[in-house]
């Protein structure tokens, strides 16, 4: 009897663990290729990490329109949905008329209407919200980016390590992971309870 409440215990222990680490996404493959971006798709790559870091790295120093525009990635780590990031930087969201949708308008579309938005690996649509040249909310639709997901858009200016990400999404555990510390503690009080009689 006790031998198969350790072994459940254990079983539970690891469940929870395997629960706790999220699911891993790679930064190959998150943006489209455009413009002269070549192998290295997204010129700038914001990684949410498990353990709740956040890494910004520039990938590709040069704007996929040649000029001043860059396309971002983001990739999600954690074991939490991502619903929308707030920016800043200088100029980020001066948008002109040359945002990724102009290359490719299949790349992103309602509900954003200034032409950066771009789409989440689900296939939803990012857009921005209450955004000034310098600060603003990216929102990847209705369903987030999902834990191990990713998405990407586009802003204003030339890559730069100046990007600043304001928030972090909290990390939750998943359901199934509670729902197996929930029968272990259930099976630790019935033995304990057995063992006191």
């Amino acid at each position: 009897m006790f031998k198969v409440s350790i072994g459940a215990f254990a079983a539970m222990a690891l469940a929870i663990g395997i629960g706790f680490t999220g699911t891993a996404a790679h930064a190959t493959g998150v943006c489209p290729q455009i413009g002269g971006l070549g192998d290295n798709n997204c010129n700038e790559i914001i990684t949410f990490g498990a353990d709740g870091s956040i890494s910004t790295v520039v990938t590709n120093s040069n704007p996929y329109d040649g000029s001043d525009d860059t396309l971002v990635g983001v990739v999600n780590n954690t074991n939490a949905v991502i619903f929308s990031i707030v920016l800043s930087g200088s100029n980020l969201f001066g948008f002109e008329s040359d945002g990724l949708q102009s290359y490719d308008p299949s790349l992103g579309g309602t509900p954003d209407d200034t032409g950066y938005g771009g789409k989440t690996s689900s296939g939803e649509n990012t857009f921005f919200a209450e955004y000034s040249n310098d600060t603003g909310t990216v929102v990847f639709g209705n369903e987030g980016i999902a834990p191990g997901g990713t998405a990407y858009f586009s802003l204003e200016e030339a890559p730069s390590l100046n990007l600043v990400v304001n928030n972090v999404p909290q990390n939750a555990p998943e359901p199934a992971s509670m729902a197996i510390l929930g029968t272990g503690l259930v099976g630790l009080f019935g033995w304990a309870r057995r063992r006191a009689v």
